[in-house]
């Protein structure tokens, strides 16, 4: 098991993807490296963890040999072929999104149901709900969104 944070600051011109939904849906634009994408971020980094596997910025670091704009669902497909070599399957995924805007409730499910689809699982093991944070902090102020995330793995074979 391994919990994950990532956030990410707005910059109003550039657009990224929140959840494997682009921003551009939601009304959210930030600047970014790869694609932004805070919900599959942590999920990928919380994979890596608790696989024993380091963390994303190792796997993908910042510099030539990573893509500029890379889509997460690269990053996911890689990191999820790669747990996989190491003996683990994903159990279950918990994430909480947090961000005062955009709304979130209307596209939850279909975060949820989108990241299983990423990683090869039942939607019943995924679950993605969304906090303002009590409107505190960056996230509170609209001037960011940030993700936690909390995988479990089983052992395999």
């Amino acid at each position: 098991m391994s919990l994950t944070f990532d956030e990410i600051c707005i910059d109003a011109h550039d657009a990224s993807a929140l959840g494997a939904w682009w921003s551009t849906v939601l009304g959210w634009p930030w600047g970014i490296d790869a694609d932004g994408d805070v919900v599959l971020h942590a999920i990928a980094d919380a994979i890596l963890g608790a696989a024993g596997l380091g963390d994303l910025g190792r796997v993908f670091p910042a510099g030539p040999e990573t893509p500029a704009g890379i889509a997460s669902s690269e990053l996911i497909d890689e990191v999820v072929r790669r747990a996989a070599a190491a003996g683990f399957a994903i159990a279950s995924v918990d994430v909480t999104i947090v961000a005062a805007r955009p709304r979130l409730a209307d596209r939850l499910d279909d975060m949820g149901r989108r990241a299983a689809e990423l990683l090869a699982v039942e939607p019943s093991a995924v679950n993605v709900k969304a906090s303002t944070g009590n409107l505190a902090g960056m996230e509170g102020a609209g001037r960011g969104i940030s993700a936690q995330a909390v995988v479990t793995l089983v052992v395999v074979g």
